[in-house]
């Protein structure tokens, strides 16, 4: 049995699997190219930004660190875990994963693994006893998390383990459950619960599975004329269909109701959403102001959706030049994450 108190929180990840494990994304990754010997860290980094679109920022790491990497076609993560190993930094996050960093790190090295634009490592690894049973086991804490363009409206609370092994002769168990959880931001943590471990073992040598996710590509902008009383407005992108009613003036406060359809999609229950990211903006002529709802309704129904937003009252926006703005997932997917991670330090 394992000692009850012992853990190992890792930090720079290495064991990357550098061409993604999926054949192919429903969602591909943005890629990088860049070879350029006398590069600095602050060069690649900006040259990262330019091809991607997507922001990284060094913390606590001098800009000028060489950074010697080349990177052709290489996924996002991919690319930033070469350049992590270049320049002794390591692949952080912050605001839920909605920024990219890279952080001054000198410790232990840890596994992780990239399969288009998401991500799977190793945040922790602890041994515990439950005095209770009597038993002995590891928890390994895992952290997913995808480039932050895109919504996942829901993930596997924990992966199907397909493969775990480790030294010294040892076929650990892994004991997990498939319930769907909607992720906050981009990024989502869990904790799986292996037995079985003997305490001659000093490394997990392999751990597989998977994590089922639903997502959208990306959020389809929609812009609306105010349509004039009595007629409606209808625009379709990639298969989804919106729909504006006219404007109604309720009390003190204009209402717009939207009506979407979407082509078949995978089942959500009742108490999942996969509306929490629509967006509604009201835009005054000059397009200087931009107004957001006092409040709003949004009930779906199978592929449908009745969006209904609130604006307090601004100047009339039956005026000339009045638009609404809206954002609204693209078709969702619904594909597996796998992952394979080495040569897991054991406490």
């Amino acid at each position: 049995m394992r000692s009850s108190s012992r853990f190992f929180v890792p930090g720079i990840l290495v064991a990357i699997c550098a061409a993604g494990i999926s054949a192919q994304s429903p969602i591909p990754p943005k890629t990088v190219t860049l070879s350029k010997p006398s590069a600095t860290l602050a060069d690649v980094l900006v040259e990262v930004g330019r091809q991607t679109g997507m922001s990284v920022e060094a913390v606590g790491v001098d800009g000028q660190t060489p950074c010697p990497v080349t990177l052709y076609d290489s996924p996002l993560w991919v690319a930033l875990d070469k350049v992590a190993e270049k320049t002794g930094t390591r692949v952080g996050l912050a605001k839920q994963g909605r920024t990219i960093q890279l952080t001054r790190y000198s410790g232990p090295q840890i596994a992780a693994a990239s399969d288009g634009p998401f991500r799977v490592f190793v945040k922790q690894v602890q041994c515990k006893t439950d005095f209770e049973t009597g038993k002995s086991f590891t928890e390994v804490t895992l952290d997913v998390h995808w480039e932050p363009r895109f919504p996942v409206f829901r993930i596997d609370g924990q992966p199907t383990i397909t493969a775990v092994a480790a030294d010294a002769g040892a076929v650990p168990t892994a004991t997990t459950s498939r319930a769907k959880t909607p992720p906050a931001g981009f990024q989502y943590t869990t904790t799986i619960r292996l037995e079985g471990i003997p305490r001659a073992a000093t490394k997990l040598t392999k751990l597989a599975g998977s994590f089922t996710v639903t997502a959208s590509a990306r959020m389809l902008p929609f812009v609306f004329d105010i349509p004039a009383a009595g007629t409606t407005t209808k625009k379709e992108q990639d298969g989804v269909t919106v729909t504006l009613k006219p404007f109604k003036k309720v009390d003190d406060k204009w209402e717009a109701e939207l009506d979407l359809h979407y082509p078949k999609q995978p089942e959500f229950e009742s108490f999942e959403s996969w509306v929490t990211e629509n967006r509604a903006r009201l835009v005054a002529p000059d397009k200087a102001k931009k107004f957001t709802p006092v409040d709003d309704e949004v009930i779906q129904r199978g592929t449908g959706v009745i969006a209904i937003y609130r604006f307090q009252s601004p100047p009339p926006v039956a005026g000339k030049g009045w638009t609404l703005e809206y954002d609204t997932p693209a078709p969702l997917v619904e594909f597996p994450i796998r992952f394979e991670l080495k040569d897991i330090p054991l406490p």
